[in-house]
Protein backbone atom coordinates (compact mmCIF):
# COMPACT_ATOMS: atom_id res chain seq x y z
CA UNK A 1 0.00 0.00 0.00
CA UNK A 2 1.37 2.93 -0.85
CA UNK A 3 1.78 5.97 2.02
CA UNK A 4 -0.50 7.85 0.72
CA UNK A 5 -3.34 5.27 0.97
CA UNK A 6 -2.26 4.25 4.15
CA UNK A 7 -2.58 7.94 5.05
CA UNK A 8 -6.61 7.88 3.55
CA UNK A 9 -7.19 5.15 5.27
CA UNK A 10 -6.10 5.95 8.83
CA UNK A 11 -7.40 9.49 8.20
CA UNK A 12 -11.08 7.92 7.80
CA UNK A 13 -10.81 5.32 10.49
CA UNK A 14 -10.31 8.76 12.53
CA UNK A 15 -12.90 10.40 11.37
CA UNK A 16 -15.58 7.33 12.23
CA UNK A 17 -13.90 7.27 15.83
CA UNK A 18 -14.13 10.51 16.52
CA UNK A 19 -18.00 10.61 15.20
CA UNK A 20 -18.97 7.91 17.42
CA UNK A 21 -17.58 9.38 20.56
CA UNK A 22 -19.57 10.50 23.05
CA UNK A 23 -19.17 14.27 22.74
CA UNK A 24 -17.32 16.00 25.37
CA UNK A 25 -16.46 19.53 23.94
CA UNK A 26 -13.85 21.37 25.74
CA UNK A 27 -13.73 24.53 27.53
CA UNK A 28 -11.58 26.28 28.72
CA UNK A 29 -8.99 22.99 27.61
CA UNK A 30 -11.40 20.96 29.79
CA UNK A 31 -13.78 17.56 29.60
CA UNK A 32 -17.21 17.18 31.02
CA UNK A 33 -16.49 13.63 33.70
CA UNK A 34 -17.28 10.19 31.90
CA UNK A 35 -20.00 9.92 34.86
CA UNK A 36 -21.62 13.28 33.85
CA UNK A 37 -21.62 12.48 30.05
CA UNK A 38 -23.24 8.97 31.10
CA UNK A 39 -25.74 10.34 32.97
CA UNK A 40 -26.63 13.21 30.11
CA UNK A 41 -26.52 10.27 27.59
CA UNK A 42 -28.80 7.93 29.32
CA UNK A 43 -31.31 10.63 30.20
CA UNK A 44 -30.99 12.06 26.57
CA UNK A 45 -29.39 9.72 24.15
CA UNK A 46 -29.84 11.79 21.14
CA UNK A 47 -27.85 15.04 23.09
CA UNK A 48 -25.54 17.28 21.00
CA UNK A 49 -24.18 19.49 23.42
CA UNK A 50 -23.86 23.40 22.59
CA UNK A 51 -21.65 24.13 25.69
CA UNK A 52 -21.41 23.94 29.15
CA UNK A 53 -19.64 25.28 32.56
CA UNK A 54 -19.02 24.38 35.80
CA UNK A 55 -20.87 25.89 38.67
CA UNK A 56 -21.12 26.12 42.25
CA UNK A 57 -24.71 25.16 43.42
CA UNK A 58 -26.08 23.95 47.32
CA UNK A 59 -22.39 24.16 47.83
CA UNK A 60 -21.73 21.04 45.23
CA UNK A 61 -19.88 21.11 42.04
CA UNK A 62 -22.69 21.36 39.42
CA UNK A 63 -22.14 20.95 35.41
CA UNK A 64 -24.46 23.08 33.74
CA UNK A 65 -24.90 21.78 30.14
CA UNK A 66 -27.00 23.04 26.76
CA UNK A 67 -27.80 20.92 23.86
CA UNK A 68 -30.51 20.08 21.58
CA UNK A 69 -32.11 16.59 20.62
CA UNK A 70 -33.87 16.55 17.93
CA UNK A 71 -35.10 20.01 17.11
CA UNK A 72 -35.69 21.14 21.01
CA UNK A 73 -32.98 23.09 22.93
CA UNK A 74 -32.52 21.71 26.65
CA UNK A 75 -30.36 22.40 29.66
CA UNK A 76 -29.29 19.79 32.08
CA UNK A 77 -27.31 20.73 35.64
CA UNK A 78 -25.53 17.18 36.55
CA UNK A 79 -24.01 17.03 39.51
CA UNK A 80 -20.26 15.77 39.13
CA UNK A 81 -21.47 12.54 41.12
CA UNK A 82 -23.76 12.19 37.85
CA UNK A 83 -26.85 12.85 40.08
CA UNK A 84 -29.08 14.86 37.45
CA UNK A 85 -30.47 17.94 39.50
CA UNK A 86 -32.53 19.26 37.04
CA UNK A 87 -33.01 19.61 33.45
CA UNK A 88 -35.46 22.07 31.15
CA UNK A 89 -37.01 21.20 27.48
CA UNK A 90 -38.24 23.85 24.82
CA UNK A 91 -41.73 24.37 25.19
CA UNK A 92 -44.54 26.03 22.87
CA UNK A 93 -46.01 29.12 24.08
CA UNK A 94 -49.38 27.13 23.18
CA UNK A 95 -47.92 24.12 25.31
CA UNK A 96 -48.15 26.29 29.03
CA UNK A 97 -50.98 26.20 31.29
CA UNK A 98 -53.70 28.61 31.33
CA UNK A 99 -52.98 30.26 34.56
CA UNK A 100 -48.93 30.54 33.31
CA UNK A 101 -50.12 32.65 30.53
CA UNK A 102 -52.10 34.84 32.66
CA UNK A 103 -49.27 35.70 34.88
CA UNK A 104 -46.91 36.81 31.93
CA UNK A 105 -49.77 38.62 30.59
CA UNK A 106 -50.69 40.76 33.57
CA UNK A 107 -46.67 41.09 34.79
CA UNK A 108 -45.76 42.19 31.34
CA UNK A 109 -48.57 43.43 29.17
CA UNK A 110 -47.41 44.36 26.23
CA UNK A 111 -44.24 42.04 25.67
CA UNK A 112 -43.82 38.84 23.99
CA UNK A 113 -42.63 35.17 25.31
CA UNK A 114 -39.27 35.10 23.35
CA UNK A 115 -38.36 31.93 24.98
CA UNK A 116 -39.98 28.92 27.37
CA UNK A 117 -38.32 26.24 28.68
CA UNK A 118 -40.54 23.68 31.22
CA UNK A 119 -37.99 23.07 34.33
CA UNK A 120 -38.26 19.09 35.51
CA UNK A 121 -36.91 18.90 38.92
CA UNK A 122 -35.58 15.93 40.02
CA UNK A 123 -35.43 14.50 43.78
CA UNK A 124 -34.12 10.76 44.88
CA UNK A 125 -34.79 10.01 41.00
CA UNK A 126 -37.96 11.26 40.90
CA UNK A 127 -38.85 14.13 38.40
CA UNK A 128 -41.91 16.62 38.89
CA UNK A 129 -42.47 19.95 36.96
CA UNK A 130 -41.89 22.66 38.55
CA UNK A 131 -41.85 25.43 36.23
CA UNK A 132 -41.66 27.42 33.20
CA UNK A 133 -38.78 29.59 32.71
CA UNK A 134 -39.52 32.45 30.25
CA UNK A 135 -37.55 35.01 28.68
CA UNK A 136 -39.85 37.78 28.45
CA UNK A 137 -38.91 40.54 25.25
CA UNK A 138 -40.02 43.73 26.20
CA UNK A 139 -40.82 46.78 23.49
CA UNK A 140 -38.09 49.57 25.00
CA UNK A 141 -36.45 47.50 27.92
CA UNK A 142 -33.87 44.34 28.14
CA UNK A 143 -35.21 41.16 28.14
CA UNK A 144 -36.32 39.52 31.21
CA UNK A 145 -36.44 36.25 33.05
CA UNK A 146 -39.29 35.14 34.97
CA UNK A 147 -39.94 31.29 36.63
CA UNK A 148 -43.50 30.83 36.95
CA UNK A 149 -45.12 27.64 38.91
CA UNK A 150 -47.47 25.73 36.80
CA UNK A 151 -50.57 27.51 38.75
CA UNK A 152 -49.07 30.14 37.88
CA UNK A 153 -47.55 31.86 41.17
CA UNK A 154 -43.88 33.86 40.22
CA UNK A 155 -41.14 31.07 41.65
CA UNK A 156 -38.29 33.91 40.42
CA UNK A 157 -37.92 37.04 38.39
CA UNK A 158 -38.65 40.34 37.93
CA UNK A 159 -41.61 42.68 39.66
CA UNK A 160 -44.84 43.58 38.04
CA UNK A 161 -44.33 46.52 35.09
Amino acid sequence: MTSLAVFATLSLAVSVVAASAPQRPAGNGRTVPANVMAALTTKFPQAKIDKWSKEKEEGKEVYDIEFRQGDRKFEADIFADGTIHNWEQQVAASDLPQPVVQTVSRQFPKAEMKEIMAVTGVTNGNEHLEGYEIVVKRALKKDVEITIAPDGKVLEGPKKE
